[in-house]
């Protein structure tokens, strides 16, 4: 199913995609501004606790949004499930197919963990 997504999981995936990076860097600048107002560490502390949060971040963007291509929609779309970066109504618009697929994998990851 990797690569197999149909044109109209594809068209979706395309339009949420954004909306998705739009809540998952909504939720970094919020991890930031914690870490800033934390007056109980220094203001080198807090720059350095923000630097190494944003590599982190950096790191999950590439594997969460870079380059949409639908062999990547399979894996893109777990990234946005597990941090439940799309609602149900927005998530069931994808195919049924599609759907049970990323249910079954979010739910053997987390078994693993």
């Amino acid at each position: 199913m990797q690569g197999d997504v149909s044109e109209s999981d594809w068209d979706w995936f395309r339009q949420i995609r954004g909306v998705a990076l739009q809540r998952f860097c909504d939720r970094i600048l919020a991890e930031t501004q914690g870490i800033m107002a934390d007056a109980a560490h220094s203001s080198h502390e807090r720059y350095i606790a923000i630097h190494n949060l944003m590599q982190e971040r950096n790191s999950e963007i590439a594997v969460g949004f870079d380059a949409p291509r639908r062999a990547s929609v399979v894996t893109q779309l777990l990234f946005m499930r597990r941090r439940e970066l799309l609602t149900d109504d927005e998530f069931f618009l994808f195919t049924r197919e599609l759907c049970e697929l990323i249910t079954k994998m979010v739910s053997d990851v987390d078994e693993r963990r």
